[in-house]
């Protein structure tokens, strides 16, 4: 069944697929920007950090261009070397493919999550200073998507007629069932998105629908754009000096809500790992276990529905739960705007539909989905 799955893959081979002018195009053009940030800032730092600081931006400009080298020219997918604690979880599951794999030929989802624990590897191989990479925003992490390959874009709300599948109201009558519920938030994006995502978690607060609310955040800088223990901390700031008092307001109540222990913080290395969900039980049972202790777990974003899904070429008809394949630690519900050519749990004609009004309907972020599991 496993090997079955995987003949199933999407990859960049196919040139009109989304998933070939990602790694074609959109991953090099991410690489570039981070090489041109730090060219431009290697004398900030080295006038903050000194000379020798000067030096290790240009080691690691060099790993970052050879890194795109590598990527453009399909070469095989090379053993990390750093001493980071996840660095033996990733190269196992490289030695554990079929083939050696290469970047046209292999798993989107695997060699576009390779591509960003690359990106971090070449600090690790050749720190400069931690605080470097925050304070300067190095991967972007505040307002870009990786969609836009590190371009700002200004998002807007969609309509309710772009929703092609909408399980809201089943989470609701989760969550309005008896007592309070223990809510976990698997995030994406920081910036606007957090700041949505900290208002949704007041509601249920203040609802008393949920007695608590754990957030999970990245482990390390992931897509430009996810959210990182920084990220979550400096929205809170800008938040708290704003002019609004509205905002101000959304401020305190979060930093009361974390100071009493009614939210708690989490990171874990396995949200920046290659496996999709699936295999969460075996790698990192604490995490599974964890999960497993909550009423409702939310998945926000693109990354976390193609991991729930397995960035599999599913039948768009495939019922949401099956296309989990085993996943299901609580009942979930994965918020998503399409951006990336896999779906399922769509009615029959709908995707055929869709393909008339846009082709690249799967792609553009212009649709979403509600989609919840309670049982498989």
């Amino acid at each position: 069944m496993k090997k079955h799955l995987e003949s199933l893959s999407i990859v960049g081979i196919k040139p009109k697929s989304f998933a070939y002018r990602t790694v074609k195009d959109r991953m090099p053009v991410i690489l570039t920007k981070v090489v041109d940030h730090l060219y431009r800032e290697r004398r900030e730092i080295a006038r903050v950090y000194g000379e020798d600081a000067r030096e290790e931006v240009k080691a690691v400009i060099g790993r970052l261009s050879k890194l795109r080298n590598e990527m453009q020219t399909n070469k095989p997918m090379l053993p990390l070397e750093s001493s980071e604690e996840d660095v033996d979880l990733w190269n196992l599951y490289l030695e554990e493919q079929p083939e050696v794999p290469h970047w046209f030929e292999s798993a989107w989802l695997y060699v576009e999550c390779y591509m960003y624990r690359r990106i971090k590897e070449a600090f690790e191989l050749r720190l400069i200073c931690g605080d470097v990479c925050t304070q300067n925003s190095l991967w972007g992490n505040r307002c870009d998507l990786s969609l836009s390959a590190g371009e700002q874009i200004v998002s807007s709300r969609g309509t309710s007629d772009h929703i092609l599948v909408d399980d809201w109201e089943s989470v609701w009558s989760l969550l309005g069932s008896g007592e309070s519920k223990k809510v976990g938030i698997v995030m994406d994006n920081a910036g606007p998105e957090l700041a949505a995502d900290l208002c949704l978690a007041v509601l249920l607060t203040e609802s008393k629908l949920a007695s608590h609310v754990e957030f999970h955040v990245k482990y390390l800088p992931w897509f430009v754009s996810d959210v990182t223990v920084p990220d979550y901390t400096h929205i809170l700031e800008t938040l708290a000096d704003s002019e609004s008092d509205i905002l101000q307001d959304l401020a305190a109540s979060c930093r009361s809500y974390l100071a009493s222990g009614t939210w708690s913080l989490h990171y874990h290395m396995y949200w920046t790992l290659p496996h999709d969900m699936t295999a969460m039980a075996d790698v990192s049972p604490d995490l599974h276990s964890q999960l497993s202790q909550l009423d409702l777990l939310i998945f926000k974003g693109d990354l976390n529905y193609r991991k729930l899904v397995g960035d599999l070429r599913w039948d768009t008809t495939t019922p949401f739960h099956r296309a989990l394949r085993g996943f299901l630690p609580c009942p979930l519900v994965s918020l998503r705007a399409t951006k990336a050519d896999v779906i399922v749990g769509l009615a029959p004609g709908q995707a055929d539909r869709l393909e008339i009004l846009n082709p690249d309907w799967m792609t553009t972020g212009t649709y979403a989905v509600i989609q919840y599991a309670a049982s498989l």
